[in-house]
């Protein structure tokens, strides 16, 4: 018997609470097609929910619309110092 979108998309939401590197994301189950939407930090957690979902019982295939978060500059600088900050008094 073939699954339901609802029941395929309870495992995949189930899967992926047991799966600490998935952030929990949204998920859309169409035909057995689970697409997954958010936004992270970095590859391996946009990696980590396909791989998670994509051999569960009912899963024709993943689309993964994941998108990694862009940091400018300023971002970055601001945890480089906030980094530097916290070795310096650490080590004072």
């Amino acid at each position: 018997m073939e699954k339901t979108n609802s029941e395929i998309a309870n495992k995949v939401v189930n899967a992926l609470q047991l799966d600490w590197l998935v952030p929990k994301e949204k998920v859309k189950v169409e035909g057995g097609w689970v697409t997954l939407e958010g936004e992270l930090p970095w590859n391996y957690q946009k990696d980590s929910p396909k791989k998670t979902v994509r051999n569960l019982e009912g899963v024709k295939g993943v689309m993964n619309y994941i998108n990694i978060k862009k940091y400018n500059t300023d971002d970055v600088e601001k945890l480089n110092y906030q980094q530097f900050k916290i070795k310096h008094f650490r080590n004072h």
